[in-house]
């Protein structure tokens, strides 16, 4: 995730390593070590753009898959030439996820009402004190849904098995389910099972 650079896992320390790799003529290839769960669309996409750049510039990307590199973790590892994961190794997830925690029944109980003054209807959406209209459910699917679809796009440009988003789409990992090591080789999603030593 982005998290002002602070911390030596932020996309920012990890992207600008990746960008200085890519500019660096000592440097003829890169490893990712990858553990992983995933994280924010942004921060994948900038670490991914990154990853890009170091192949465009002619350094081979290979990622190494530990425990977990999942969502996140496995759209960033799309981008890669090469892809060794451990049988163990669990990833997938390909998917988007928004959610809400409802509180209202429990406002209700406790005779709380949240007053909000908003500039336009969907200002507060998914707002927690209240139980969402159907736009603004229909808004947050059509979202959720772009973003699925460019998550697509992406392993379908990395994975030579998919031609198109559409054959992502109708895969059976399309649903989010993770997978091991030994089920993502089958479905195309890693190209080699074994550690980093390979």
């Amino acid at each position: 995730q982005n998290s002002g650079g602070r911390s030596l896992h932020s996309a920012e320390i990890i992207a600008e390593e990746l960008r200085l790799a890519s500019l660096d003529h000592a440097v003829v290839a890169v490893i990712l070590d990858m553990d992983t769960p995933g994280g924010e669309v942004v921060a994948s996409d900038e670490i991914l753009h990154q990853v890009l750049a170091c192949r465009n510039a002619g350094k081979p990307v290979v990622t190494c898959m530990r425990s977990l590199a999942a969502s996140g973790g496995y759209y960033v590892a799309a981008g890669s030439d090469w892809i060794v994961a451990n049988r163990h190794t669990l990833t997938g997830s390909i998917g988007v996820i928004v959610s809400s925690l409802n509180y209202a029944n429990l406002m209700a109980t406790l005779g709380l009402k949240l007053e909000t003054i908003k500039s336009g209807e969907m200002k507060d959406a998914m707002s927690g004190a209240r139980a969402p209209t159907e736009v603004e459910l229909e808004h947050m699917r059509n979202l959720v849904r772009e973003a699925f679809h460019g998550f697509a796009d992406v392993v379908a440009a990395g994975r030579e098995r998919y031609a198109d988003r559409d054959a992502v789409l109708a895969a059976d990992f399309a649903d989010g389910r993770i997978l091991t090591g030994t089920a993502a080789l089958e479905a195309g999603l890693v190209d080699e099972l074994g550690y980093f030593g390979d």
